[in-house]
């Protein structure tokens, strides 16, 4: 028996147009599916970043601001917190005294007991009331902060006091 070659050329022409639309629909697949790959990445990142870049930061914050509001240790003005620093001095309390100053970024206030407790043993405390108690208001920044200085006899500013408002009492910022 002969065959008969089958010359219907249309199931071809069916697989050789369905073809090209096969690839279309496949590249079109994996260019959204990379897509949203990409987009869950980038939106990934930005919540990680956010999250810890953030969120962090604004904890420290506020664990930062609770030290000053429950701060009692100042005065409602700027003079009572240095007249109560100086009280401190007077009775050799370096730890009470150094409550009256700022802490620093971690509420420590380490770096005071520190340097009150070098000058203790240096037997400067003296000195540094005697320096506080002549302190003179020389102004203020917008209300909330306030610096004070001790001049000399030509007029020479010798120390200057800086004083911020915290939520509750003014704190000593540096000396």
């Amino acid at each position: 028996m002969e065959q008969i070659p089958n010359n219907d050329s249309s199931t071809g022409s069916k697989e050789a147009t369905r073809a090209p639309w096969k690839r279309v629909f496949v590249f079109f697949g994996a260019f959204v599916a990379l897509m949203l790959v990409g987009a869950g990445a980038y939106f990934g990142i930005r919540y990680y970043r956010y999250r810890n870049g953030y969120l962090l930061p604004m904890e420290k914050y506020n664990a930062y601001m609770d030290i000053f509001r429950n701060d009692t240790y100042g005065g409602a003005t700027p003079e009572e917190t240095l007249k109560l620093f100086v009280a401190a001095l007077r009775e050799g309390d370096v730890e009470k005294a150094s409550l009256y100053f700022m802490p620093d970024d971690r509420g420590s206030r380490e770096k005071w007991v520190k340097a009150l407790t070098s000058d203790k043993e240096k037997g400067n405390l003296d000195e540094i009331i005697d320096v506080v108690s002549r302190a003179k208001y020389a102004g203020d920044i917008m209300g909330v902060s306030m610096i004070y200085e001790v001049r000399g006899s030509n007029g020479d500013v010798e120390a200057s006091i800086d004083l911020v408002k915290g939520v509750n009492v003014w704190k000593i910022e540096s000396l």
